[in-house]
């Protein structure tokens, strides 16, 4: 062996070759090892932070780097190195409560804005209008009751105050309608004198009130309800003062001679008392009924009102303020949707995940590099 190898070494042609020989298996053996190396690299590719020239030249071409437009705390990340996207796959999303909720006020705002222009667009429905024809129906009824209650009232009125003027104030004292008065005035004092004459003319009054209301009252209708009960009203002022002056002479015994004794003249002083409250009792009657029919017929206007409107096309200047609410709901539903959106970080396109640089719970930098693809 000894001597081959110092006749290569003495012959410079036979030691060139071998050189040659050895370099050229040292070179296979490196090229075959450096291309175990590659394979090697995109078969692990999981644990690496970046593409290899395998995967860049199987289908992979575009290299892209992905960011939140905005800062924030970091709510999800949702892939991991290798991993294979679709476009449109949300990658991670940062904390959005404030957004999305956002989000669904814009849209319940929008939906009763298109809402309201699609029903004045097109109108109220059959259904519709026979809901309120039915209730204009109803206000009607209602008015015509109201009417009908004045009328038996008003009827009841003026039998009640002629009966208690009658019975509990004819004939109290001297006055031309008397032929048997209960009592004489003393006539020493002037005033009481004075008060006495007015009761009388005031009873004449009434007695004469009380024939022209008879005849209002015989001759009333629904037409003439109204008037009647104004005058009624009227009447019954009268009638009121009148008893409340003979109250006043009849609760001062110095003003009555002793053609009564004490207990007949509280039995009359109870009697006008209960005259004036059964007055008042009346006229308190009429006037709600009164209330009551100018209540009935602001209800039946409004009704009506109502129905002529669902009745009639809705005009083009209502249109036109509905539909700019419409868009005006829409152009804020899709500000807080933009803004949804710069939240979440999605695939624009199909390709597969080669770094990810983020972690849930960090605080995202705007604009920040997170997520690197490439591109299918």
């Amino acid at each position: 062996m000894k001597k081959y190898l110092q006749k290569i070494i003495s012959s410079p042609k036979l030691t060139i070759g071998v050189a040659l020989v050895v370099a050229l298996a040292i070179g296979t053996a490196s090229t075959i090892n450096h291309g175990k190396d590659i394979a090697q690299l995109s078969s692990d590719i999981d644990g690496s932070q970046v593409a290899s020239s395998t995967d860049i030249g199987n289908g992979y071409s575009q290299d892209l780097t992905l960011a939140f437009p905005i800062g924030g705390r970091i709510k999800s990340v949702n892939v991991k190195i290798g991993d294979s996207v679709k476009a449109g796959a949300v990658l991670a999303s940062l904390d959005a409560e404030s957004t999305l909720g956002a989000i669904n006020q814009a849209k319940a705002a929008y939906l009763a804005a298109q809402t309201a222009y699609d029903k004045l667009l097109n109108g109220a429905s059959s259904q519709d209008i026979a809901v309120t024809q039915a209730s204009v129906d109803s206000a009607n009824t209602a008015l015509e009751n109201a009417k009908q209650n004045l009328i038996r009232d008003l009827t009841t009125a003026y039998s009640s105050v002629n009966t208690v003027v009658l019975s509990n104030t004819y004939g109290l004292f001297s006055n031309p309608l008397s032929s048997n008065p209960q009592f004489s005035i003393i006539g020493t004092v002037q005033t009481n004198q004075q008060l006495v004459s007015n009761v009388n003319n005031e009873f004449v009054d009434v007695n004469s009130l009380l024939v022209k209301w008879k005849n209002e009252i015989s001759a009333i209708s629904e037409t003439s309800a109204g008037q009647t009960a104004a005058n009624s009203m009227a009447y019954i002022t009268t009638v009121r003062n009148y008893l409340t002056d003979l109250l006043t002479i009849l609760t001062s015994s110095t003003q009555i001679s002793s053609g009564g004794n004490q207990a007949t003249i509280t039995a009359y002083q109870n009697a006008v008392t209960s005259a004036k409250a059964t007055v008042d009792s009346v006229n308190l009657s009429i006037t709600n009924d009164v209330q009551a029919i100018k209540s009935a017929k602001s209800a039946l206007d409004q009704a009506k009102a109502t129905l002529a409107l669902k009745q009639t096309s809705a005009r083009s200047e209502d249109l036109n303020i509905a539909r700019a609410q419409v868009q005006s709901t829409q152009g804020a539903l899709q500000i807080a949707q933009g803004a949804y959106n710069n939240t979440v970080i999605t695939a624009p396109l199909d390709g597969k995940v080669v770094n990810v640089s983020i972690t849930a719970g960090q605080i995202a930098t705007p604009n920040t590099p997170a997520i690197e693809i490439l591109s299918n």
